[in-house]
């Protein structure tokens, strides 16, 4: 049935799709850490990854100022990916009280449709360091996830999320049917996964077991 051999290669790609320290991190931060956050432990005044800041910015469209495009006193989360593409990234590296011009381009399908796809320049000023993501540790998750039992075990669901989405990602672009919309493609990879997850633990089996009886 193609389920399983969607599975089957599902099965094989987890052993060669591997994610890196840095997406991770990223992924953590993103989808954790970027809720809390605490003081810095040591004095600095240029900014890092991660870090909680306060940002003056101005953008401009060839040398324009364009409408809602402005702000000041402005809170950035550094990695947390709210702003359009080398926006966070650009600040990166700056110092306090620095001001910097950087490039970057709005999304194709962006809003506003008179900045889609619109190379512009935004020139920042870093106000300050106001903060770092917590530590994850056993406490942490205990407080803030109790379904969880220890940080590995996130660290560990992030990992599989990571893969989860790199494999979804290869089987849609490397083996994608134009006529069938990308909802639908991931709601029946979403399904296959959850019915042999659900079967495997009714049958006490693993999924690469199962897989070897079908």
């Amino acid at each position: 049935p193609l389920h399983t051999n969607i599975i089957k290669i599902i099965l094989v790609l987890k052993k060669e799709i591997t994610c890196t320290d840095e997406e991770l991190q990223d992924f953590i931060y993103a989808n954790l850490l970027v809720n809390f956050t605490t003081e810095l432990t040591e004095e600095r005044d240029v900014c890092q990854k991660y870090d909680s800041v306060t940002i003056d910015y101005a953008g401009y469209l060839d040398g324009v100022q364009f409408d809602n495009g402005t702000a000041e006193g402005q809170p950035a989360k550094l990695g947390a990916g709210t702003f359009i593409p080398g926006f966070e990234e650009g600040i990166i590296g700056m110092k306090v009280g620095e001001t910097k011009d950087i490039k970057v381009t709005f999304p194709e399908n962006y809003r506003a449709t008179d900045l889609a796809g619109k190379d512009v320049v935004f020139t920042i000023t870093l106000q300050s360091i106001d903060g770092v993501p917590v530590e994850l540790t056993d406490e942490f998750i205990a407080q803030n996830i109790p379904t969880l039992s220890s940080a590995d075990e996130y660290i560990e669901k992030a990992k599989n999320a990571i893969l989860s989405e790199k494999i979804y990602d290869y089987m849609f672009t490397k083996y994608y049917v134009s006529s069938i919309s990308e909802e639908i493609a991931l709601d029946y990879y979403n399904n296959t996964m959850n019915y042999y997850d659900v079967m495997s633990q009714s049958y006490q089996m693993s999924v690469e077991d199962m897989l070897t009886t079908t």
